[in-house]
């Protein structure tokens, strides 16, 4: 039991839920008095990586608790869950926090403090999704309803990207979950690299356009999944409407990148012309090297036309 604690208490743990029959978990606080408070859950298949967790303590100080973690098992054998690395972060009553500075986005319930660009990013860095809440001026696609006006540019390329959800057909490659919900039945886009791609074939994404980007210019943020021993590349090119795609892209990811989304940023310098960004996804030299892309956002100051 915890007896000590401040305010802004938070618990983090590793967690793995991979297999087709993964059940239920709930994460509950108990106090002395008797209540039972639940304060994080996740069911079914989370995919072949671990996660971090976070959850906020709202008990009362000065009230004990303990953590309960309570596991349902739905029938199967592909259902085991894993936990690791357990954590109480800033549970010292005496942990106070800094104001935030002009270039940091204060989170609503804890007080943290978050960099700009992390706002608006589909991933819920305040834990409470207040950084998340205020989007409706900014480019964003999930990919779970449409395509965004995003398109394969299918003139130019050797094969498309085509949009997918759970996991890719090709053995140990490619993602089992999207980016946005963390489960099967999200969306993403990707490249699929077996028969009859062959080395070196590619795959050409287009964005919708942008622009013109005044004053200091803007970010842009996607995530990106790379996990396979034949992963070829991904290549990203800032591109003017109506020129050719420049020699050198932004973004040159190349080889196995691990089993997990992660996050790719692309600063955009001030344009005066319209452009669009151009993703190229390359096969590598077998079947094991899909890539896929989620969950992109383009900044306020990137305008989508």
């Amino acid at each position: 039991s915890l007896r000590r604690w401040g305010p802004l208490c938070e618990m983090r743990f590793a967690y793995h839920f991979y297999g087709s029959d993964i059940g239920n978990l709930d994460v509950y606080i108990e106090s002395s008095s008797g209540g039972r408070q639940l304060i994080w859950q996740r069911s079914g298949d989370q995919g072949n990586v671990w996660h971090v967790a976070r959850a906020q303590i709202k008990v009362p100080t000065g009230v004990a608790f303990d953590v309960v973690f309570n596991a349902t098992h739905f029938g199967g054998i592909q259902g085991d869950m894993a936990l690791d690395d357990l954590n109480f972060i800033n549970c010292d009553p005496s942990f106070t926090l800094k104001q935030c500075s002009a270039s940091q986005f204060t989170c609503r319930t804890s007080k943290f403090c978050i960099n700009q660009d992390q706002v608006c990013d589909f991933t819920n860095d305040c834990f409470d999704g207040s950084d998340e809440a205020s989007c409706n001026n900014i480019f964003k696609c999930d990919f779970q309803k449409s395509m965004c006006n995003f398109y394969n540019d299918e003139q130019n390329d050797d094969f498309d990207w085509i949009s997918a959800r759970g996991s890719t057909v090709s053995y140990s490659t490619g993602p089992t979950s999207d980016h946005t919900t963390g489960n099967t039945t999200g969306r993403y886009v990707y490249i699929e690299s077996s028969s009859p791609r062959l080395p070196g074939d590619f795959a050409i994404l287009m964005s919708p356009v942008f622009g013109p980007v005044t004053k200091s210019g803007c970010s842009m943020r996607f995530y990106a999944y790379m996990y396979g021993q034949h992963i070829g590349r991904l290549e990203v090119y800032l591109q003017l409407v109506g020129k050719k795609r420049p020699a050198n892209p932004l973004v040159n990811l190349t080889g196995d990148q691990g089993q997990e989304w992660k996050r790719v940023g692309v600063n955009i310098p001030v344009q005066s012309s319209k452009f669009q960004l151009v993703f190229v996804g390359v096969r590598g030299n077998g079947y094991a090297g899909d890539i896929a892309i989620d969950d992109f956002t383009a900044s306020s100051n990137c305008p989508a036309l």
